[in-house]
């Protein structure tokens, strides 16, 4: 069984170039020749309901969909139909399953799959008490309001307006699972010495997750729907004393090592189905087939990575920096296409993002290499916080679980 499992993974492996490291931190350990890895980290999002906005102040996500319902639907300047009260909390459980090969000493290949459990619980009601115009009793469009003829807005009125002249799928609570998209590839241990361990990794992403359902204003995608190609640089500074637990990275007590790690995400070009809307409008009813170039993105990182208190336990706090560019779009119709790089709710597609990592693992090595456990594996308990950032990313945070086993 271990011939054609190895030989069909290596068929698929060595077409790419990426080996992927662990979600929550980072390296530049690669496996021992012969080697296999897998990884399963698992992140349990505590709910949130507020993201960053341009200008780094964090705002509920229902911002947007709180509004005064008038121009923005198409009704004269003056006229409208109520207000909008509309909450949105999301939730979300996310599972990255990474297997892994040491080709060579020096050379591992592996892979990142990653699936995702959205529920997005939305509160949509319309306060239509202080409205001036109504909805036709007959036809469901917006009337003045005369009696016997129209009455004011319900919310069922609303969500129907919006579906019949907008094409938009009801604002309601949301719920759907899948893979994201596929990340493979190979890292490269290009430099080591004792005090040093340095290398390159590089890799594709695949669009395998389902993109943005441009007709549903609440719903979450688990992926790009781009190719993307990775790049990243990763130095280790280590004070550790040499075998198996240096190698796979696990520093013994009193021992650490600290690393270092750039990356910059290439996002290539593609053409999606998207609405073209005016920046502070959510209810726009245009739609076209638009060419997109998703801005790349640079992340940073810093992380000491820390032996203490007994054999096999290691704590690992991990600062991340990221910035993304911003997006550029074009089409065949008269449109504004620029504008979609403007989000509707005064967000925008680039962003920075700045993220701390709180990790304790345990690692069976040192009794694997004292004979008194079968195989070494690691497990891990995570904290992190996105604690400061702009232009939409969400202001959430989780507790991660992951176990790696080696063999």
């Amino acid at each position: 069984m271990k011939k054609p499992l190895l030989l069909f993974s290596m068929s698929l492996l060595m077409m790419l170039i990426i080996t992927v490291s662990t979600c929550y931190a980072d390296d530049a350990v690669v496996l021992p020749k012969g080697r296999w890895r897998i990884l399963v980290d698992t992140h349990f999002y505590l709910p949130f309901d507020e993201r960053y906005n341009r200008n780094g102040d964090a705002e509920l996500y229902a911002k947007p969909f709180n509004t005064t319902l008038g121009s923005n639907i198409g009704l004269p300047a003056g006229l409208n139909l109520g207000t909008t009260q509309v909450t949105f909390i999301r939730k979300l459980t996310e599972i990255f399953i990474q297997p892994a090969y040491g080709v060579t000493d020096k050379l591992s290949l592996g892979l990142i799959i990653p699936y995702y459990w959205f529920k997005n619980k939305v509160t949509a009601n319309v306060d239509s008490s202080n409205a001036n115009f109504g909805i036709n009793n007959v036809t469901g469009q917006p009337f003045p309001l005369i009696p016997g003829v129209s009455h004011r807005a319900t919310t069922e009125d609303i969500q129907k307006l919006l579906q019949t002249n907008f094409g938009i799928k009801r604002i309601e609570t949301w719920q759907e699972d899948g893979i994201g998209d596929i990340i493979a590839g190979g890292r490269y241990q290009y430099f080591t010495s004792e005090d040093w361990r340095l290398a390159f990794t590089g890799g594709v992403r695949f669009p395998t997750g389902h993109v943005d359902d441009p007709n549903n204003l609440v719903d979450t995608a688990t992926g790009k729907g781009d190719y993307g190609l990775l790049f990243q640089f990763q130095n280790d500074y280590m004070r550790q004393s040499p075998g198996l637990a240096k190698t796979l990275g696990f520093p013994n007590p009193g021992e650490w090592f600290i690393n270092t790690s750039l990356k910059y995400e290439w996002n290539l070009p593609d053409k999606q189905t998207m609405r073209v809307c005016h920046t502070d409008n959510p209810f726009c009813p245009t739609l076209d087939d638009v060419r997109r170039k998703v801005g790349d993105v640079v992340e940073a990182e810093l992380s000491p990575k820390i032996g203490f208190l007994v054999q096999g336990l290691n704590f690992s706090p991990m600062y991340k920096y990221g910035h993304k560019f911003k997006d550029h779009y074009s089409g065949d119709k008269p449109l504004d296409y620029g504008s979609i790089s403007d989000d509707m709710d005064n967000n925008r597609t680039d962003y920075t993002e700045h993220i701390y990592f709180l990790t304790l693992t345990y690692t069976t090595i040192p009794l694997f290499v004292e004979q008194r456990f079968s195989f070494p594996l690691a497990i891990s308990l995570t904290y992190r916080n996105r604690f400061a950032g702009s232009g939409g990313v969400a202001k959430s945070e989780y507790i991660g679980f992951a176990i790696q086993a080696f063999f």
